[in-house]
């Protein structure tokens, strides 16, 4: 994994961390409704790690 996989993946963790504590903490509806579409777009990310592991790992037999 790079370096720049390593950020995003930092970043994606961050986000969705950020993005339930303000949900829990959004006071009006248009506000929780905005948060929890982009919590719902980021979880639909796959994270670099992961995607590699599931996609592109290279076998042991190669």
């Amino acid at each position: 994994m790079t370096r720049i996989d390593d950020l995003e993946e930092f970043v994606h963790r961050e986000n969705l961390k950020l993005f339930r504590r303000q949900l829990d903490l959004a006071q009006d509806n248009a506000r929780r409704q905005w948060l929890l579409k982009r919590l719902i777009e980021e979880e639909a990310k796959v994270p670099v790690a992961a995607g590699w592991l599931t996609m592109g790992a290279p076998s042991r037999n190669s």
